[in-house]
């Protein structure tokens, strides 16, 4: 196994660590809707992102290399990570479910 193959091995593995996380805060953070919309929309965004990257990856490899495929397939990563950074998330969904007990509460006095 050469270490191009090595190194999509643990990108594969590490992305499929994050897709919960990510639906996950996604569906928290467009809480009106539900969360199946979410879910759908994201997960087909990065369909659709990964059959993009793959022939522009495939085309990569084959005009300059391996090395500038995975820096080619690294700059995205780079990029949401620095987005994400700045992203503050509000927790809808959990003020939502808590928010009726509160009432409670309070009408209770």
């Amino acid at each position: 196994m050469t270490w191009v193959q090595a190194t999509a091995v643990v990108y594969g593995f590490a992305m499929t660590a994050v897709q919960p996380v990510g639906l996950e805060f996604g569906a928290e953070m467009t809480f009106p809707e539900p969360e199946g919309t979410t879910s759908a929309l994201m997960c087909s965004a990065v369909q659709l992102s990964g059959v993009v990257l793959t022939f522009a990856g495939g085309y990569i490899m084959e005009r300059a290399g391996g090395v500038w495929t995975m820096v080619f397939l690294g700059v995205p990563l780079l990029l949401a990570s620095v987005i994400l950074h700045f992203v503050r998330p509000e927790h809808k969904r959990q003020a939502a479910q808590h928010a009726p007990r509160r009432l409670s509460r309070l009408m209770s006095i």
